[in-house]
């Protein structure tokens, strides 16, 4: 694929690569914007996880149009240790719906995305130098396949948790599996059945509706969640794989489609930084305490939280609780309404805003993912559009004083 790649020098924005005379020694560039443009005008890129490498450099999981499918193809792109161009590649269009995450066990990455023809879920490894192993087909011990992938996280390092959607039986299913792809665990959970119950997730694998913030994380002990749809409603869902399958779970119910929950990671005892979205609105809540239990289901719309109107209606959110400078911070990156990515740093201890940043300028920017740095920075990946109209990745790279300044703005 013919590259052309564009260098912003804007001096906030890029560090400047200077060179020792003395030891004749080049300094890696640690911020810096990378757009990451192609001749293929017809061909969009939009990414959804990034990860850093061994080497330094960056792994990006996308996906892009296919002429030949109704779902999004997979596309990933290698970037070197100052986000320069090393090699891309459209997995074959047999394999289409990558999912967030693109998961890190060691220096192997693993994600899920479906069969073009099958709907069966895939397991796919790629090493650090972007080579993809053979897709891995999911199914249970009795050799039921798994259907539409939605979500997936590491449970540990040698664990993942899958979300995935059975649509023959109207199931949401939550599964544990191992690096090689077989299901330890598994519970399914109806959403319905009716007239229009599986259109709003079908619309969703398709990109021709609204894109749900579906999650699957780990809580407490043995517990796990997911934010997903559970009995006619986009709810977040909390239970133990190892628990009685006839227990019922604990549910924070959202409104149908409407509202519920957008981000979740779990913190200590009932209490977990969340956000949520209600009919375009936005609430940020780093320290949520989540009263839910089988008996007494909740409703996100309890949980008031911070408004914030900047951010586009019912936006997409990333969240993570990552450190600074040996401080432990919780931060979310969403999308302005201004076509910008915010940044908002909250102190795990007490929810307190520590500071925001904006990243972006002249183009549009939305928000894909974000990962910590072996140096101590961040690297955010995002879709911008290339002359207005052609969907590309592009690539934030900031540095450690910069997540500083994050993290001190209100002292």
């Amino acid at each position: 694929m013919n590259k052309l790649i564009y260098y912003f020098s804007i001096l906030f924005l890029l560090g400047v690569s200077a060179c020792d005379l003395k030891e004749n020694q080049v300094e890696l560039l640690d911020q810096y914007l990378r757009i990451y443009d192609n001749s293929s005008f017809n061909k969009t890129y939009i990414p959804i996880d990034i990860k850093q490498t061994s080497s330094g450099g960056y792994l990006i999981l996308g996906e892009t149009n296919l002429e030949d499918a109704s779902f999004p193809g997979v596309y990933l792109l290698l970037l070197d240790d100052e986000g320069n161009f090393v090699r891309d590649e459209i997995l074959p269009s047999d394999y289409v719906h990558s999912v967030y995450n693109l998961m890190q066990v060691g220096d192997e990455f693993y994600f899920f995305c479906m069969h073009k023809i099958t709907l069966i879920t895939h397991l796919i490894k790629v090493n650090s130098s972007g080579e993809v192993s053979a897709p891995q087909p999911i199914a249970d011990d009795e050799g039921n396949p798994v259907y539409y992938p939605l979500h997936a996280s590491k449970l540990s390092e040698s664990a993942f948790l899958l979300q995935s959607f059975n649509k023959d039986a109207n199931e949401t299913v939550i599964s544990q599996l191992s690096l090689n792809g077989v299901i330890t665990k598994s519970r399914s959970f109806s959403i319905g059945v009716g007239q229009g119950v599986e259109a709003p997730i079908i619309n969703h694998f398709t990109r021709t509706g609204k894109v749900f913030p579906f999650l699957a994380g780990k809580a407490q002990g043995n517990q796990v969640f997911f934010n997903g749809f559970y009995n006619y409603t986009f709810s977040m869902v909390m239970l133990d794989l190892d628990a009685d399958p006839d227990q019922n779970p604990s549910v924070l119910q959202g409104v149908n489609s409407g509202a519920g929950i957008s981000a979740a990671h779990y913190l200590t005892g009932n209490t977990f930084a969340l956000s949520r979205f209600s009919f375009g609105q936005n609430y940020i809540l780093p320290q949520a305490q989540v009263e839910a239990s089988p008996e007494s289901p909740k409703s996100s719309e309890d949980l008031v939280g911070n408004p914030f109107p900047e951010l586009s209606p019912d936006a997409h959110v990333i969240l993570k609780r990552i450190n600074i400078g040996g401080r432990e911070v919780l931060l979310y990156a969403s999308d302005t309404r201004g076509k910008q990515i915010i940044l908002l740093a909250y102190d795990v201890q007490t929810g307190v805003l520590l500071g925001n940043r904006y990243l972006g300028f002249s183009n549009p920017y939305e928000l894909a993912s974000f990962t910590t740095t072996d140096d101590g920075g961040l690297a955010v990946a995002g879709t911008t559009y290339v002359a207005g109209r052609f969907p590309r990745v592009c690539l934030f790279k900031l540095n450690a004083q910069d997540l500083t300044k994050l993290t001190s703005q209100g002292q």
